[in-house]
């Protein structure tokens, strides 16, 4: 039953509208609950995988912080845009990292790693209309169970489901044959992520959420470079008003069952009409 509210809680989050960097406060407890974990984070990469932004539930006090851009970020193998870029081209999106003895005394894990407790690391590569944007980081510690297959294969399931944009808008640069047909150059292209992410050919069962499929291929954030240009003001303006509106009314919780919420369902980015909540 647990499993099931924490599912609905993620789907209900997704599915209010709000820039990707907005949710990850709410929203990495939540996963989880879901995928078991001491802490997550997620960061966000421009087009050459530089680090443009990052929400983390345990960070290094400032001048560690500052050790790690100066003397790893860009080391040619532990360096974060090489790092980000190996996986963000590999054909499975999810993949995990646990450190080895040897590499447990390096200087980048007593440095780093060492200090979150972040003994192994799932990773969830995340992609928009226009590429990979950023990267989902899930830790556990060095006593901790590892990562197995029904914990990659829910990270996957995750990300194919959760899809919170639908219509996206393209041009074809050149002729192009698909599918036994001709898209001529400079032709609209119109997109739909969620009827690609639903598609039965592709995923077996598309509307069930099955954490334990192999969902390999889907593309739940698009393709490409484009990243909202507003996500750092958003991503501010929604921390202080979610920890603000939680700090003023801690029992605040919704005032109809959560399957009375009306998502609107006639936009390309999802969200609700209304969200009747109530506080004692």
């Amino acid at each position: 039953m647990t499993r099931n509210r924490d599912l609905v809680l993620i789907r209900k989050l997704c599915g209010l509208g709000l820039p990707a960097q907005t949710l990850a406060p709410s929203l990495l407890p939540a996963l989880r609950q879901v995928i078991p974990a001491h802490s997550a984070a997620v960061f966000w990469v421009d087009e050459r995988f530089e680090m443009t932004g990052l929400y983390a539930e345990r960070l290094l006090p400032p001048d560690q912080m500052a050790r790690y851009y100066d003397k790893h970020y860009q080391q040619p193998v532990t360096g974060f845009p090489r790092a980000f870029g190996t996986r963000a081209a590999a054909a499975d999106p999810v993949s995990v990292c646990k450190f080895t003895k040897r590499e447990q005394h390096s200087d980048y894990f007593r440095a780093v790693l060492s200090r979150l407790d972040a003994y192994q690391i799932l990773y969830g590569v995340l992609r928009g209309p226009g590429g990979p944007f950023g990267q989902l980081s899930i830790y556990r510690g060095e006593r901790d169970p590892e990562f197995g297959r029904r914990d990659q294969d829910a990270l996957r399931g995750l990300l194919r489901y959760l899809s919170i944009a639908d219509i996206f808008f393209r041009y074809a640069a050149e002729d192009i044959e698909l599918c036994g047909e001709t898209i001529p150059r400079g032709s609209t292209v119109i997109v739909s992520l969620l009827a690609a992410n639903r598609d039965p050919e592709r995923f077996a069962n598309p509307d069930t959420l099955d954490l334990h499929r192999t969902a390999r291929g889907h593309l739940s954030f698009g393709h490409g470079i484009h990243q909202c240009l507003g996500q750092q003001l958003a991503r501010i303006e929604m921390r202080a008003g979610f920890e603000g509106l939680l700090r003023r009314f801690p029992t605040l919780q919704l005032a109809v069952p959560a399957g009375e919420v009306r998502l609107r369902t006639d936009m390309n980015i999802y969200g609700v009409h209304e969200l009747p909540v109530t506080w004692q």
